[in-house]
């Protein structure tokens, strides 16, 4: 998709945008999540029962270009089964933009890493399959999503044999300029990281750097160590970040080295797939199903693999522990119970 077809399919989309409230066509049920842009809602429609979620962009701070396109590429792309499904419902209100897509009852990614544990590794082959295929689908499409993150990947079914990518938001047609980013964002590829200095002289300039696969291949590589651990390998890709200095000084030795301390925990095999993934040269980075060439073997120790069962039971029987000592929670929870039940049964 180059830039003038989606600025093409943002126009056609604007002639055709409903105006409307909310309340007029859905059953608002409960807030599923905020971010910067608004809220998304679990809703029904009242015309067709069909439960959704309601992704609604406040006016105040959205511009209705950036709007459409985020909607546009969310439909373009929503045909595949790793991506999350949009439904043919966009609208505007006196104060707000929005769009229904399908629900994820079981929420995201990021809502089932136990801290400093992660998940099962059986759990992380099959997160990493889909979005393997996902990025694949949505590259072919000449598209960079921007923003891989366990937050945005949703969770269909508990054991993660289903979860699905969204969150377009920040997505650009490959070969878009964009600004690169001084903060502590673990997820950038280093091609991005720039100092304050940099940043500052970069206001209102023309932006250097290009939306290439590559900074989503890098993104896809912390977000495979985020859910094997529980931890990020580093706050920043900046040789001033300790951790990020010794993984590089590892990566760029030619001689045989203990592995860095946040990967200790990992097999040969594991950490061959991180330094394909995590290839400092973007151009030398590996694409998303050059992965496939890993799955052969185990990727966390044997030692570690059991410090990651016990930490994921325990927070199972918490969880457990505390929806029984929350059964009673009124009726907005038997509302949110029956609209899952449809969901499992469609």
């Amino acid at each position: 998709m180059t830039s003038l077809l989606l600025e093409e399919m943002c126009h056609l989309t604007a002639q055709s945008l409903s105006t409307f409230e909310v309340s007029d066509h859905f059953r608002v049920i409960k807030q599923l999540g905020q971010g910067s842009y608004g809220k998304v809602m679990l809703a029904v429609h009242k015309g067709k029962g069909t439960p959704m979620a309601l992704k609604l962009f406040r006016k105040s701070n959205t511009s209705k270009l950036s709007f459409l396109r985020e909607y546009t590429i969310s439909l373009c792309l929503s045909s595949h089964p790793c991506i999350i499904g949009v439904f043919g419902i966009v609208f505007q209100s006196l104060r707000l933009y929005g769009f229904a897509q399908e629900v994820a009852i079981h929420g995201d990614l990021f809502e089932i890493i136990v801290p400093q544990v992660g998940v099962p590794e059986s759990s992380a082959r099959k997160v990493l399959v889909q979005l393997i295929q996902a990025l694949d689908f949505l590259h072919g499409k000449g598209l960079v999503h921007r923003d891989v993150k366990p937050e945005n990947v949703l969770v269909c079914v508990p054991d993660c044999s289903r979860v699905k990518l969204s969150d377009f938001g920040l997505t650009k047609p490959r070969g878009s300029r964009i600004h690169g980013t001084s903060g502590p964002v673990p997820y950038s590829a280093p091609e991005l990281t720039i100092s304050e200095e940099e940043e500052k002289a970069q206001h209102g300039t023309t932006p250097r750097l290009l939306a290439e696969p590559s900074l989503d291949c890098w993104a896809l590589g912390v977000l495979l160590f985020c859910i094997l651990t529980g931890n990020f390998p580093w706050e920043k890709t900046s040789c001033s970040d300790p951790l990020y200095r010794e993984y590089k000084t590892w990566f760029d030795s030619q001689e045989v080295m203990t592995a860095p301390t946040q990967f200790s925990s990992f097999t040969t095999l594991a950490l061959s797939l991180f330094k394909g993934l995590l290839t400092p040269d973007a151009k030398a980075r590996a694409a998303p199903k050059e992965v496939l060439q890993y799955f052969g073997g185990a990727w966390v120790k044997d030692k570690a693999r059991e410090g990651i069962e016990l930490g994921t039971k325990t927070q199972s029987r918490n969880s457990e522990a505390g929806r029984s000592a929350n059964k009673d929670q009124g009726c907005a929870d038997k509302r949110i119970a029956v609209v899952g039940f449809i969901l499992q049964e469609s």
